[in-house]
């Protein structure tokens, strides 16, 4: 899951999501994450393009 810090933005500005994992039960893991977009509006998100952002984040165990 994440949580994504605005729903709409303006450039400039920044926009931040935090990973959140849960059910690790203590075992680390590797999250890998892909990053998509920008699009015009809500109703042309899509995940079924190329990202802009592919990356992987390793936890720990359960957190943000």
């Amino acid at each position: 899951m994440t949580q994504v810090s605005a729903a709409q933005l303006t450039p400039p500005a920044v926009l931040t999501d935090t990973v959140v994992v849960t059910g690790l039960a203590d075992q680390p893991a590797v999250v890998q994450a892909a990053l998509y977009g920008p699009f015009p509006s809500r109703a042309a998100i899509t995940c079924d393009v190329v990202p802009i952002w592919t990356g992987t984040i390793a936890a720990g165990a359960d957190g943000t």
